[in-house]
């Protein structure tokens, strides 16, 4: 896997992880209407995903820190601080079949 973030510091880090889910949850209001007046307003020019991708991308640096730091004996940390994305993600379902 490819680290979009090599170089950064874990306060860095952190401060756009913070940055990015404030992001996501605002949002953006795209239609309002007050007495009778409707306004309109277009999306964001990047959609969504990219910005999950994104999100995903500074999580999976910060846990290439925590593992350096669980590495590193000196350190005293013994657990990764952080999840990888990547592999927390996968879900997996089971088939339900209903009779109708």
């Amino acid at each position: 896997m490819l680290n979009h973030y090599e170089g950064w510091s874990e306060a860095e880090l952190l401060i756009l992880r913070k940055s990015l889910q404030g992001q996501s949850v605002n949002g953006q209001v795209l239609r309002t209407s007050i007495a009778g007046v409707s306004v309109e307003k277009a999306p964001f020019a990047t959609s969504g995903g990219s910005r999950v991708t994104t999100l995903k991308r500074v999580q999976y640096a910060l846990w290439l820190i925590g593992e350096t730091q669980v590495a590193d004996t000196a350190s005293g940390i013994t657990v990764n601080p952080y999840q990888n994305p990547w592999t927390s993600t996968i879900k997996r379902t089971r088939v339900n079949y209903t009779d109708y």
